[in-house]
């Protein structure tokens, strides 16, 4: 499905704007006012692509996995969910999101091949460009995106497929830290047996209790072994959790 932004408009001035893939549920406090409006985007779509009106009486319900959704697309631009192939999703299935419209970039400077993977033409859409953002979603009738993570976040448990960030979210509940990380550990030949939890920022909770918050809501291959904690969470050169990086404290280990 298809979905051209076309009727809702969302204006930055009528209340708080946030910019970024994700706003977390936490930052409720911040959008308490009614006409709050979380705006998300990156440096490939020119910051700000789409906007979720807030609302704080009806909206905490529909957040998935303690993030806010990502919303509309602005009007002038068009989105769609695909699948592995290319192929664009029915409505309410899962998939990765995709941009078209005047504030997609032409590509990456002087990297061609990062450039042919991200941006591309989808058929049966003749020769538009769009830009794969490589988010998890999920769209409902009236057009609203739902972010569930990141496609390269995506990993296989004892052949069950699981997203990290739903992990990430119940191990934040069960902390009452943010700043938290799941990987897929411990792997043998390529195939992930388990899962593993890393955990920093002040907590009274143990790892038996944060682990028995996990018995009770998540299922048996997604509840983590084990929990580390870290005084801090790597991050790469975009300021994002380095998920490489926490494998290697695993690998140096067991080393």
């Amino acid at each position: 499905m298809v979905f051209r932004a076309v009727r809702r408009r969302i204006h930055v001035q009528d209340g708080y704007a946030h910019g970024g893939r994700i706003v977390f549920l936490a930052l409720q406090p911040l959008l308490r006012r009614s006409a709050s409006c979380p705006i998300r985007g990156s440096v490939e779509t020119t910051i700000a692509i789409t906007g979720f009106r807030w609302n704080s009486r009806n909206s905490p319900s529909v957040c998935v996995n303690g993030i806010v959704p990502i919303g509309w697309v602005f009007e002038g631009h068009t989105a769609c969910v695909i699948d592995q192939e290319r192929n664009p999703v029915s409505t309410g299935t899962r998939g990765e999101l995709s941009l078209a419209g005047p504030q997609v970039t032409l590509g990456y400077l002087n990297n061609p091949y990062q450039t042919a993977e991200q941006f591309v033409q989808l058929r049966s859409y003749g020769d538009r460009v769009w830009y794969r953002t490589g988010d998890l979603v999920t769209q409902d009738q009236s057009g609203c995106f739902y972010y569930l993570g990141r496609i390269d976040h995506q990993v296989k448990i004892r052949g069950y497929r699981v997203e990290l960030q739903e992990i990430d979210f119940v191990l934040r509940e069960a902390s009452g830290s943010q700043q938290v990380a799941s990987v897929a550990w411990p792997v043998t030949e390529g195939i992930a047996d388990g899962i593993v939890g890393f955990i920093c920022g002040g907590t009274n909770r143990d790892a038996n209790a944060i682990l028995g918050h996990c018995r009770e809501m998540l299922p048996e291959y997604m509840v983590p072994r084990q929990i580390y904690y870290l005084d801090d969470i790597p991050l790469n050169v975009n300021g994002k959790t380095d998920r490489l990086k926490l494998i290697k404290i695993l690998e140096n280990q067991e080393a």
